[in-house]
């Protein structure tokens, strides 16, 4: 199991990922939580966020909105995440998106291309000719 945004174990024993957490707060770019999850439960997000998988390696970003819009999706991170999203869209080509978001539902595109917005750094146009691999809720 791959994963950016959680920690899986086949027991409740997190007390590992807890110090490793405490020693390392900037290992997280969310406020990290350890909490025991049932199988098949999904796990709530703190925040709404987007997460690009870059040419190198995969960023997260705090979002304030987003918007799909046909064949595009308009993003507006947090002030926080400005930097972050920044080198994701110098990381091209980028390979896949996935925004989490537990009010309007999560989703998820492949083979995209991210677009800055000229005047403003906080928004960006994600571009796609493919479906959705995943459901985009109200959106």
């Amino acid at each position: 199991m791959n994963s950016t945004r959680f920690v899986y174990a086949p027991t409740d024993e997190f007390e590992s990922a807890r110090r490793f957490i405490e020693r390392h707060p900037n290992a997280t770019s969310q406020g990290a939580q350890v909490k025991r999850l049932q199988l098949g439960e999904h796990p709530k997000s703190i925040d709404k966020t987007l997460v690009v998988n870059g040419a190198s390696t995969i960023y997260e970003c705090r979002i304030e909105s987003w918007e799909h819009c046909g064949s595009h999706v308009i993003v507006r991170v947090s002030d926080d995440a400005v930097e972050e999203l920044g080198r994701a869209i110098s990381d091209s080509p980028q390979i896949s998106m996935q925004i989490n978001d537990d009010e309007k539902g999560d989703c998820g595109i492949r083979e995209i291309e991210l677009v800055s917005d000229e005047y403003d750094s906080k928004k960006v146009t994600i571009r796609h000719s493919n479906p959705a691999l995943r459901n985009f809720g109200n959106a």
